[in-house]
């Protein structure tokens, strides 16, 4: 586990809150199991780039919004 890893899986987090999307429906939009997107957010599991695409598509976010505060890393 690193630090951005655990920025991206923050990021992640908060866009789904702020969303109002429950970790286990979006877990099931992008083919994970619920715990494999626990672990993303929890910074645990590095989440590649088809994950991250998939997870913006679905809250409707760009990519580079799971990276917002990554330069202070």
């Amino acid at each position: 586990m690193n630090r951005l890893d655990e920025q991206v899986g923050f990021q992640i987090r908060l866009h789904r809150a702020l969303k109002g999307v429950r970790q286990v429906d979006l877990a099931s939009e992008i083919g994970l199991k619920m715990e494999q997107l626990a672990a993303i957010e929890d910074g645990r599991w590095r989440a590649g780039a088809s994950n991250l695409f998939q997870i913006g598509k679905v809250l409707r976010v760009p990519v580079s919004s799971f990276f917002a505060g990554s330069e202070r890393v």
